[in-house]
């Protein structure tokens, strides 16, 4: 009924190093990306983790987004670090529009995620920066004026009523 110093001692460590590596998972809403880029620093636990940073674009732009290790040294001792930092973005199907840790692609209105995962490495975890923006792609001047020479063409047709 009675445990033993050394099991109880056994116990708390086994109990305490199975919190340290546990996997994390942390969900973001960061809403409607704009001009103004999303900016974050996270951090993390030692383990792996898996966050989810959910966003949508409300036109057509070219979506940026990069993460980064923010590795913190006290001498030859890591306090902060990750490795495998990693970043994918994907679409509201699961598909993986891209992956790396500096992106830059054209993307349509719609939702999208993007989903960073690593180990955090250092005695207190890591931490790292992530950065998302979509910037507005215009319409070139030529649509406009092409638009126009086509409205032109319709009234003179229908004019002549050919």
């Amino acid at each position: 009924m009675y445990m033993k110093a050394g099991n109880k001692l056994l116990a708390g460590v086994t109990l305490c190093f199975g919190m340290a590596c546990t996997a994390e998972a942390a969900t973001y809403n960061v809403g409607l990306l704009d001009v103004t880029p999303y900016v974050s620093a996270i951090s993390v636990g030692v383990g792996s983790f898996t966050d989810r940073f959910d966003f949508a674009v409300g036109t057509p732009s070219i979506e940026s987004a990069s993460v980064t290790n923010i590795p913190l040294m006290l001498y030859s001792t890591n306090i902060l670090n990750i490795s495998g930092l990693s970043l994918g973005v994907f679409d509201s199907g699961n598909n993986l529009l891209s992956s790396g840790n500096q992106l830059s692609w054209p993307v349509q209105p719609g939702s999208y995620y993007a989903q960073v995962t690593g180990t955090g490495t250092g005695i207190s975890g890591g931490a790292y920066t992530i950065a998302l923006a979509a910037t507005p792609v215009p319409l070139p001047p030529a649509l406009w004026l092409l638009a126009s020479g086509l409205t032109g063409l319709a009234a003179l047709i229908r004019r002549r009523g050919i």
